[in-house]
């Protein structure tokens, strides 16, 4: 503003009306050039910005640590990129061209919920949705649709022309007449007041596109907060009717009576023939799980191990029950004696995994994991402890674990000391209902 004031002041004072109509174009010709510059300078900016959000990554970022909330999250986008792609897609190209966008929602994410503690399948339905989004995008050619309101308008690229104009044209007639009026002086004056105007017009520049930054991100992460919660709203109505824990336990209590029941006709037994039965439910190779708060963990899947405990020995029946789908498949049926069995164990801690293992003379050990870590997914206010417990006994272990640790101690003594307690039972029970008659 110095610079400028002396040298309207020497024009003022020296020069003649041309001179000071080449001030007057200078300065007009500086703000036109200012305004449309500011605009073309914040669109180029967010371009490249946008345009980084799209790239792949230029060198290999190092994997997260392992079971971290972080990795969890990158197997998720990389699973659902995966699944979901657009029709008529190779997958290869889809991942590549993709790469940049899906580290980037990725960061976004793990920046968003990190410090939450909590578990990464509580994001799934928003990984999802924003991977269906990106896709939804590439199938309609709008995923560089910014580029396009980004463009530089008429109206600026005007400005910048007239300003520039205005700059050239005015400094014709200023320049000279400047120097002329105070040759030292005036130099000195104009190469300054060039100076301070290219640093004012740079600082202008940032500034303004800042703050039209700023903006812009609020207005799209209004935007983007608005359709996350629209899919977050999808989510809990689909959810809605979701089962509770206690009808999930009542329809697994079902199936296993229909197992049974299946299980004693294939063998061709009769009600009386079974002295017991008992189950082992584990989550077979692949499933989706989920709980309530207090609960334990419900499988899409499961893999049942079914005994039937007669007078000749176990029948034992391993049923892969697709609960989802409501459909039952016989992956195997073992007979075998009582004094078969050599020795019946449960290998690992109880807040962690637990495998349950049945030793025969004549066989392979029979093995199946039966409880998997409570680390993931607990809330602050519930027991790990609890948690184990409640496992373990809704996979049917602790009652299983005592038929065939008896069998494996007693051989056939304890099925006649079992058959012998029921026969007892009966009697009293009909002695009850004599007196009651009577």
């Amino acid at each position: 503003m110095l610079a400028a004031f002396k040298i309207a002041a020497l024009l003022v004072d020296h020069g003649g009306l041309f001179p000071i109509l080449g001030f007057v174009g200078c300065v007009a010709g500086l703000g036109s050039f200012g305004i449309g510059g500011a605009d073309r300078h914040f669109r180029s900016r967010r371009m490249r910005a946008k345009d980084a959000e799209l790239l792949p990554p230029r060198q290999r970022r190092g994997e997260a640590p392992e079971g971290g909330f972080a990795r969890k999250v990158d197997r998720q986008f990389t699973r659902y990129f995966g699944r979901y792609l657009p029709m008529g897609t190779d997958r290869s190209h889809w991942l590549s061209q993709t790469a940049g966008i899906r580290r980037h929602l990725r960061d976004e994410l793990v920046e968003l919920y990190r410090e939450e503690r909590i578990d990464a399948e509580r994001i799934a339905w928003l990984v999802r949705f924003l991977v269906s989004d990106v896709r939804q995008r590439w199938a309609s050619d709008t995923l560089t649709a910014y580029r396009q309101e980004l463009r530089l308008p008429t109206r600026a690229r005007v400005l910048i022309l007239a300003g520039l104009a205005g700059l050239v044209a005015g400094s014709f007639w200023l320049a000279p007449a400047a120097v002329l009026a105070a040759p030292l002086a005036g130099s000195a004056w104009l190469l300054l007041a060039v100076v301070s105007a290219v640093l004012a017009v740079r600082s202008a520049f940032r500034i303004v596109a800042e703050r039209r930054r700023v903006a812009a991100d609020e207005a799209e992460r209004a935007e983007q907060l608005a359709a996350r919660q629209e899919a977050f709203d999808r989510w809990q109505r689909k959810l809605a009717d979701k089962p509770s824990d206690p009808e999930m336990a009542a329809w697994l209590e079902c199936d296993r009576k229909v197992l049974v029941d299946l299980a004693m006709r294939r063998y061709r037994l009769r009600p009386s023939q079974v002295i017991a039965h008992a189950f082992i439910e584990a989550p077979a190779t692949s499933y989706k799980r989920a709980r309530y708060p207090g609960g334990p963990w419900r499988y899409s899947r499961y893999r049942l191990l079914l005994f039937l405990l007669t007078d000749d020995g176990v029948r034992q029946v391993n049923i892969d029950l697709d609960f989802q789908a409501s459909t039952i498949r016989t992956t195997q049926r073992l007979n075998y004696r009582f004094d078969a069995v050599a020795a019946v164990r449960i290998d690992g801690i109880a807040e962690q995994q637990q495998t349950f293992e049945l030793t025969l003379f004549n066989g392979e050990p029979i093995s199946v994991q039966v409880a998997e870590s409570n680390a993931e997914g607990i809330q602050p206010d519930e027991d790990p402890s609890m948690l184990a417990a409640l496992s373990l006994d809704a996979s049917g272990l602790v009652h299983t674990l005592h038929v065939l640790e008896g069998i494996a101690a007693e051989g056939k003594e304890w099925v006649r000391h079992r058959r012998q307690r029921a026969d007892e039972r009966l009697a009293d029970l009909t002695g009850t209902l004599r007196n009651l008659v009577d």
